[in-house]
């Protein structure tokens, strides 16, 4: 039987720039993703999205990484021991099924999201609720399969998020629920840049770490094998290699 789990957590990127600002600072800097929980109940409204400080990385075998995967997410890429992302907190997503009538797990979890909204929700258990759902994602979405995926996310914690002294942050949390503030949050990423190579929520890794780094080109080769000389463990692969297969 062919392992499912991999040795090493990949993240990848869409720009050369992205992977070697990761590989400079020798760390990954967490943004603000908005994630659509209409997946449990699709009556929740505005109140459904949520806009999760987080970094994200898949589990997936290296002689299995799929060409949708690398297409959808960028040819650059870089994979890391699974020993160091587990002492890092990374942790892995629960996949949940569409709800209807008769499924009576995602059901049980559109009323406990419920609870979130209430007034009468005791805080300490509605944040309790809301810490279980921001590692949560849909199985499956307009035909893409988000399971094959096996999603681990680094959330960096609050005590750490509270640290932050940049004056111009407007937030300083891990969660943000639209709707409990203004209606022209946009994407968040003017929010996520202030909080690039941030020292206190940074998510960092020494190059001792580091297995694979997975580049477009003969040119990227180059310039990671600069970045990187002196460490003969890493292996760099081109992305053509797997989207060819």
């Amino acid at each position: 039987m062919s392992e499912v789990s991999a040795n090493y957590f990949f993240n990848f990127s869409k720009k050369l720039e992205y992977l070697v600002e990761t590989i400079k600072h020798g760390a990954f800097s967490p943004r603000y993703n908005c994630e659509d929980f209409s997946y449990i109940h699709p009556s929740f409204g505005a109140a459904r999205k949520f806009f999760i400080l987080m970094k994200c990385f898949c589990d997936i075998p290296f002689n299995h990484l799929m060409r949708s995967h690398i297409k959808t997410y960028g040819e650059y890429g870089i994979g890391l021991k699974k020993s160091w992302g587990i002492n890092n907190n990374l942790t892995p997503v629960h996949y949940i099924p569409k709800a209807d009538n008769s499924t009576w797990y995602p059901n049980n979890l559109s009323s406990l999201y419920s609870l979130v909204f209430t007034q009468e929700s005791d805080s300490q258990i509605r944040d309790l609720i809301t810490n279980y759902f921001i590692y949560t994602k849909p199985y499956e979405k307009d035909g893409t399969v988000f399971y094959n995926e096996r999603e681990w996310r680094y959330i960096p914690p609050i005590d750490d998020i509270k640290k932050i002294r940049n004056e111009d942050l407007r937030i300083r949390h891990y969660i943000i629920l639209p709707n409990q503030y203004t209606d022209d949050l946009g994407d968040l990423s003017g929010e996520s840049n202030k909080l690039k190579n941030n020292e206190h929520i940074r998510l960092k890794f020494d190059l001792k770490d580091v297995k694979y780094v997975i580049v477009k080109g003969c040119k990227d080769v180059r310039k990671i094998r600069k970045m990187i000389k002196g460490n003969s463990d890493i292996e760099i692969k081109k992305a053509s290699d797997f989207l060819n297969t």
